[in-house]
C-alpha cells in the first residue's frame, strides 16, 4: 500500500512539474464566452465553440444556431440553459452578426443582458461615449488598448429599465 502511494505521488509531481499543461484543463465554453465578451478574440472564440461537438456542448446547457455563411453574412447564436451569468448580469443567448437590430449599438459579438445597468457599466470601467458619434460601440464604451487606430472596444447600451445590450466591436471613436 505505501509502494502504491508513493507512486501515485511521484507521478502526480512528474505531471506537475514536467508536464503541467496535462493538469490544467481547457476553459468551460462559458468560461471561453466570458472571455470573448471581454474582447479576447471575440469572433474567433464564437466561432471555434460553434465548432465543438454538440455532445459536449449539451454538457454545459449550450445550443449553436449558425447559418455557416461567410463575410458580413455570418451570424451564429449560441443559446444557455441556464443562463450565462456575466459580471452581474444574465443572457440566455450571445450573437456573432456584423448587422444587429440595436439603434447606435454597433458590437459584433453581444448579448441582451438583464440587471442593472448603472452598476455594470460601473464595474467594466465604462465610460459614457460623445452623444454625437455614431459610430460608437454603444452609449458606454471602454477601448481595450490605447490606440488610435480601431481598438478593440467594450459597449454597453440600455434597452429598459432592466435590460442592456453589452457586447465588442472595434472602431467606437471614442478615445
Amino acid at each position: 500500500m505505501k509502494t502504491a502511494l508513493h507512486s501515485i505521488a511521484v507521478m502526480c509531481l512528474f505531471l506537475f512539474f514536467i508536464c503541467p499543461d496535462t493538469l490544467h484543463a481547457a476553459p468551460s465554453i462559458r468560461r471561453q464566452i466570458d472571455l470573448a465578451l471581454m474582447g479576447n478574440q471575440p469572433l474567433e472564440s464564437v466561432r471555434a465553440v460553434s465548432q465543438f461537438p454538440r455532445s459536449q456542448l449539451i454538457q454545459e446547457g449550450i445550443e449553436v444556431e449558425a447559418n455557416l455563411a461567410a463575410g458580413y453574412d455570418e451570424v451564429i447564436h449560441i443559446r444557455f440553459d441556464p443562463a450565462l451569468h456575466f459580471h452581474g448580469a444574465s443572457t440566455q443567448e450571445v450573437i456573432l452578426s456584423f448587422d444587429n437590430p440595436y439603434k447606435n449599438f454597433h458590437a459584433l459579438v453581444y448579448g441582451v443582458f438583464a440587471g442593472d445597468l448603472d452598476s455594470f457599466v460601473q464595474h467594466l470601467a465604462l465610460k459614457p461615449g460623445t452623444p454625437a458619434n455614431t459610430h460608437a460601440i454603444g452609449k458606454y464604451n471602454r477601448p481595450l488598448s490605447a490606440s488610435t487606430g480601431c481598438p478593440i472596444t467594450l459597449g454597453a447600451s440600455p434597452i429598459d429599465s432592466t435590460h442592456f445590450v453589452f457586447g465588442t466591436g472595434w472602431c467606437n471613436g471614442d478615445q
